[in-house]
């Protein structure tokens, strides 16, 4: 692997934790041995990091490109004023003056981030209605298991192949449907039968992909409908963007169970997957 290739492919999958057990061993190969790659990773990291920890999530006034070039501009002549009453723009600034071929997702953060800091040069807006939904405690379920099996998921049913996996699912007495995402590169890792902490029983149904995962979470809820905010809707199947994840949630036909499909693909990426494994 050579610089522009970890760049290019891995960097910003690498920062989020995103990589395949495969591409993050041959990355932090290529990392032991070039210290220009390392403090890229480390800025990446620290820029999206001043993102979770400065940035509240909201909808952007459509000329925001416009708006925060004209901005920095003039916080640029504030700089010595400015850095000491804005620490995070300031750490910014320095970020993107550092020679580093940003991500599209890096370059969209650090313009977040001028922009809270910069705003009192912006016209007053009235605020945007949020697209996304409110805190929902199915969603954070789904998306609590989903970072834990991208650390580490080891199956305990039967997964040999889907069908072995649907007849044990079914003998335990949890829906069978298996999703196939192979047409989309994601293959079946396997199934775990738990339960939640209020007892209720769980499945997950785990789908590793070269750079993304996704997780299948079924068991019963209590929610009568699908919650508010939903971006996209495909024969029940209803998609959410939901802090930061992608989320398809499907209430199943019998038994009162839910099925929360989580991924951190892009939203569209995520449709289209759903929509070839339905065909």
């Amino acid at each position: 692997m050579n610089c522009v290739e970890y760049i290019e492919n891995f960097l910003s999958a690498h920062a989020d934790g995103e990589l395949s057990p495969a591409d993050l061993l041959d990355a932090e190969q290529h990392l032991r041995q070039c210290l220009g790659c390392r403090a890229k990773l480390d800025d990446e990291r620290a820029l999206k990091s001043l993102l979770r920890e400065h940035i509240e999530m909201r909808a952007m006034p459509d000329a925001m490109r416009r708006q925060l070039l004209e901005a920095l501009d003039r916080a640029a002549a504030e700089e010595e004023t400015q850095s000491a009453g804005h620490p995070a723009a300031h750490q910014v600034r320095r970020l993107l003056g550092r020679p580093v071929l940003w991500t599209g997702l890096a370059l969209a953060a650090a313009l977040a981030i001028v922009f809270v800091s910069t705003r009192r040069f912006l016209p007053h807006r009235p605020p945007v209605e949020a697209s996304a939904p409110t805190r929902d405690a199915d969603f954070d379920v789904a998306i609590a298991a989903f970072d834990r099996f991208q650390r580490e998921f080891e199956p305990n049913m039967p997964s040999d192949s889907p069908a072995v996996l649907s007849a044990a699912y079914a003998r335990a007495r949890m829906p069978g449907f298996i999703w196939n995402f192979s047409a989309s590169g994601f293959n079946l890792a396997g199934g775990r039968l738990d339960r939640l902490p209020d007892g209720r029983k769980v499945t997950y149904t785990f789908y590793r992909g070269a750079r993304n995962s996704i997780l299948c979470t079924r068991f019963k809820a209590g929610n009568a409908s699908a919650p508010a905010g939903q971006a996209e809707a495909l024969n029940g199947h209803i998609f959410y963007r939901y802090r930061g994840y992608s989320l398809c949630y499907t209430r199943m036909p019998d038994g009162g169970f839910v099925c929360i499909l989580a991924s951190r693909l892009p939203l569209d990426r995520m449709v289209k997957a759903v929509k070839v494994a339905l065909r």
